[in-house]
């Protein structure tokens, strides 16, 4: 389920056009990179890789891992902060910022303690997407593709749909080039994550659609009191 559109969504009903458009071709972007760097890269450098996945890689891999990682991390936040601090007044104060930030930090922290919990089991049905080599490959590129984005506009969007588009395309790149699998089978799992992501996202518009109601049944807030979530990503 996309935290873009269920927190957002929310807030500005009148923004999910404008967010969907943005994350269906975030998707179908990455799902072109994805295709064609690994068409590239296949018969030169993933071979060996799959080749030598038995076999510890070398020790510098363990530094572009924690680099393109870090790098993915901080493009990554810079898209998704806008869905935690819609929640937040629009000037923090110090105990305001640590507050949240030490909140962010626990349920991370849990995250992690979780291996990311049931959802991890779309990365890890990829092939070979546990290989530090795999993984670093995978981070610089999402990491690029995010960076592209947020330049293109400050319309928020879903940075989930963006990893689905790039693991979809990742997977039949290395089907056509190394026969990794079949075709149709890389093709029926792009379709299922994408199935789940639709059904996140119809879950999210309900749920974001019934909160006016339910705020005004509870004399809360409706969206016109809402805080405006169109602000730069920045």
């Amino acid at each position: 389920m996309s935290t873009t559109f269920l927190i957002l969504t929310s807030f500005t009903a009148t923004a999910l056009p404008a967010m969907l458009v943005k994350s269906i071709v975030g998707y179908l972007v990455a799902f072109g990179v994805g295709l064609v760097v690994y068409l590239a890269i296949s018969k030169l450098f993933y071979s060996r890789i799959l080749a030598s996945r038995d076999r510890e890689p070398a020790r510098y891999w363990v530094a572009l891992q924690w680099i393109s990682t870090g790098f993915l991390w901080s493009q990554w936040l810079v898209q998704d902060l806008a869905n935690i601090f819609a929640y937040l007044p629009r000037q923090l104060d110090m105990s305001m910022l640590i507050f949240a930030l030490v909140v962010m930090l626990a349920l991370h922290a849990y995250l992690f303690y979780r291996r990311g919990g049931a959802i991890q089991g779309i990365v890890t049905s990829k092939t070979n997407t546990q290989d530090i080599r795999s993984a670093t490959l995978i981070d610089f590129a999402y990491a690029l593709i995010l960076i592209f984005f947020k330049e293109l506009s400050n319309v928020p969007m879903s940075t989930t749909w963006v990893f689905l588009g790039l693991l979809a395309g990742r997977e039949i790149g290395l089907v056509l080039m190394l026969k990794v699998t079949s075709l149709n089978q890389a093709g029926r799992t792009a379709a299922s994550d994408m199935a789940k992501a639709l059904a996140g996202l119809i879950v999210s518009i309900a749920v974001a659609f019934a909160m006016p109601y339910l705020a005004a049944y509870t004399g809360g807030f409706t969206h016109d009191h809402a805080h405006p979530v169109t602000v730069s990503p920045d």
